[in-house]
């Protein structure tokens, strides 16, 4: 948003529109600066959590914590967001989910928690992990960012 008011309450009222940046006029170079230092890091973070790593390994996943609703999955990919499975028979968008799968250069098998957020035909699916951990998104950074022998 830019504007000629940059008072507390016209920056309150933007933000409770949606708006995700303010500035106000005059609009200086130093002040462009300032405002572009400020979301590089977010965008680089941002950009970051959806880039995705192909990574060939099985996963188990389970759902409704019952043994017969389990499936060994093949993982195609994996960002700090999620990853995209196939040989994903019976399991549907909405679906929490419970998954199982080892990175290289880690010691033990990740985890995690996902929900189901979309089909991949003709039978794969994609996941958005729940909440990680930090030492599973840290295991997951070192994974995609290429900080790991594979």
């Amino acid at each position: 948003m830019i504007t000629g008011s940059d008072d507390v309450e016209t920056m309150r009222r933007g933000f409770k529109a949606g708006i995700t940046l303010f500035i106000g006029k005059p609009v200086t170079p130093k002040r462009l600066a300032h405002i572009m230092n400020a979301l590089r890091g977010a965008f680089v973070r941002e950009k970051r959590r959806y880039a995705r790593m192909t990574l060939r390994a099985p996963v188990i996943c389970k759902w409704n914590n019952h043994v017969s609703h389990r499936l060994q999955l093949e993982c195609l990919d994996i960002s700090e967001a999620g990853m995209a499975m196939f040989k994903a028979d019976g399991v549907t968008v909405g679906q929490a989910v419970g998954l199982e799968f080892s990175l290289p250069g880690e010691a033990a098998p990740l985890k995690l928690g996902a929900k189901v957020v979309r089909q991949i035909p003709p039978d794969g699916i994609g996941v958005v992990f729940d909440d990680l951990a930090s030492p599973d998104r840290l295991a997951i950074q070192r994974y995609v960012l290429g900080m790991v022998n594979a």
